[in-house]
């Protein structure tokens, strides 16, 4: 699958979870919504840090593109993703279904393979990518 392919499985998988989900359930539960608020700064300050000239929906890097290090991408690779996950994990949360669970399941199982095929785009375009995917985490700080 290619990388727009991904991304536009991605928006429909997120948008199922909308649907499934209740944003009124959200809000009326004050765990899941600390959580949607934490995923929502976690998202913005994450494309604050990287900068409209970096940023891309898609898994391949724009040309010319900085590699960011500073700010949360300095304790995660992908916090981009993450901020979706954690919006498709307490949509899930607020109407858990079967069909909800495979929903989450596939969204993080597509922006895992996203987020795989940004690195080894990245390892080709800055050579210290290694080194800084070494020291940093993928989607949680000092843990994965």
């Amino acid at each position: 699958m290619s990388g727009k392919e991904l991304f536009y499985v991605q928006i429909f998988l997120i948008i199922v979870l909308f649907y499934f989900g209740s944003t009124v359930a959200i809000a009326a539960n004050p765990i899941l919504f600390i959580v949607f608020i934490i995923a929502m700064l976690l998202g913005l300050f994450a494309f604050y840090n990287m900068g409209s000239k970096n940023y891309s929906p898609f898994p391949h890097p724009r040309a010319g593109a900085k590699l960011v290090q500073l700010g949360i991408y300095k304790y995660i690779r992908h916090p981009m993703y993450t901020s979706v996950m954690l919006i498709g994990l307490v949509l899930f949360l607020t109407s858990p279904t079967f069909l909800g669970f495979v929903t989450l399941t596939l969204l993080i199982g597509v922006l895992y393979i996203k987020a795989n095929m940004e690195e080894e785009l990245l390892t080709k375009m800055h050579s210290q990518y290694k080194d800084y995917a070494a020291k940093t985490k993928k989607f949680i700080p000092f843990v994965f």
